[in-house]
């Protein structure tokens, strides 16, 4: 399998990858009437989405969507097609997450395994965000404890098991 492309997070003026989701109110193609299909094998679900976090609100600001017929506008924006994916951008549509997005920056291409999504083991900087209904309630730094498990002895088993999986444990 191929590495995945990762959804992004924008935060105070830094892209972050988003690795980890805990909760609903993300954006989800079939919540809002959308049929997608894979794009490439480096995008599976077939939609790949960035988000912002901006006056402690989270938005969903472009998407890229593999449709075959995909709608003129969506959330206000004009479709634009970039290869076979159709795509929106300048976009500010705020979500409803209640739960948890984990953030990684930093990531080592030495670890590179070119399968599935890379886990946060894998960034020297790792945010934890905490939200109810879109807004920001608290953010906490993780990378400290999440680079103790970088050098740790590794389950391949369980990596492989859980490299198409976008949650992540409370990690403390």
């Amino acid at each position: 399998m191929t590495a995945q492309i990762e959804d992004v997070v924008v935060l105070a003026g830094r892209m972050y990858a988003l690795l980890g989701v805990n909760g609903p109110g993300l954006f989800e193609p079939n919540e809002h009437g959308l049929q997608v299909h894979m794009t490439t094998a480096a995008c599976r679900r077939g939609y790949v989405c960035e988000y912002a976090v901006d006056d402690e609100r989270l938005f969903l600001t472009a998407l890229r969507l593999g449709m075959v017929a995909p709608p003129t506008r969506l959330f206000g924006a004009d479709l634009r097609m970039i290869g076979s994916a159709a795509t929106y951008s300048a976009l500010r549509v705020p979500l409803t997450l209640t739960g948890g997005l984990l953030l990684g920056a930093g990531r080592s291409h030495d670890l590179d395994v070119p399968m599935g999504r890379h886990p946060a083991w894998k960034y020297t900087e790792i945010l934890e965000l905490s939200f109810d209904d879109g807004g920001l309630v608290a953010m906490f730094d993780r990378s400290e404890v999440v680079g103790r498990r970088r050098d740790a002895p590794r389950d391949c088993d369980r990596w492989i098991e859980t490299a198409f999986d976008r949650r992540y444990p409370p990690i403390l």
